[in-house]
């Protein structure tokens, strides 16, 4: 699920399957105008906050280093795909959310002789809303004039499921819990508590966040549910940084 094959699941899609994005959307494209234009970011920023956000940034990025997303969450929650029902697995990058989700339904109508479209795929009904976007993110997409729901991710993946709703509950659930037990360790070892780093605070957090942001349909629509009146994923996959960099 991170680019690699091991972490890739290609199941076919059914009607009714949960639609949810695993990880924060954008963190690439994020990183890429930090690193390309640091001095308009410290118009907002502290160099403390953004050295803190960097650092947060890198967690997720060591834990992926040496391993896969799909090892990572079974660590949370073993046997997640059988349990779970998950159908259909990818890792969401260039055009971000938007782009990636266009192709993840499309390519359900690939020839798999040719590679060549035959027929759409299946619709969905789907909202931008629901998916988790850190401040950062928003304040930085803000500055730029950028969509973060079209700009380059890595870390981060669209998956179906059966039973999209009860993943992302169990998996958010033993994601506290590791991090409460984290917190536990660090104050027991070093009289630190979680809040902001610094000399009296560690930083307890979500590694991996998750939720359900729309559900495949059995039409050909793919309609998005949280704006006033009719909108569709469209096929577009330009991504932000082409236009801003």
């Amino acid at each position: 699920m991170n680019g690699r094959e091991e972490d890739s699941v290609m199941g076919k899609l059914t009607e009714g399957q949960e639609l949810v994005l695993l990880g924060e959307p954008g963190t690439k494209g994020i990183e890429v105008l930090s690193t390309r234009s640091p001095e308009k970011l410290r118009t907002r920023f502290s160099d403390r906050y953004l050295s803190e956000e960097t650092k947060r940034s890198g967690r997720l990025k060591e834990a992926l280093r040496k391993r896969s997303a799909v090892e990572l969450v079974s660590d949370y929650l073993p046997g997640f795909m059988e349990k779970y029902g998950v159908a259909k697995a990818v890792s969401v990058g260039r055009g971000g959310v938007l782009a990636s989700l266009w192709q993840f339904l499309a390519e359900e109508g690939l020839d798999p002789k040719t590679g060549r479209q035959v027929k759409p795929g299946p619709g969905c009904r789907f909202s931008l809303s629901a998916i988790p976007v850190s401040q950062f993110t928003i304040e930085v997409c803000e500055l730029f004039q950028a969509n973060p729901y079209r700009l380059l991710s890595e870390n981060c993946w669209i998956l179906a499921l059966d039973r999209g709703f009860q993943f992302v509950r169990d998996l958010l659930s033993a994601e506290e819990l590791i991090a409460h037990q984290i917190e536990e360790e660090n104050y027991n070892a070093k009289g630190l508590r979680a809040g902001f780093e610094g000399d009296h605070h560690a930083r307890t957090e979500i590694l991996l966040p998750a939720a359900v942001f729309g559900e495949i349909t059995g039409d050909h629509q793919r309609l998005r549910t949280d704006t006033p009146g009719s909108a569709f994923l469209t096929k577009e996959h330009m991504d932000e940084l082409d236009r801003i960099c």
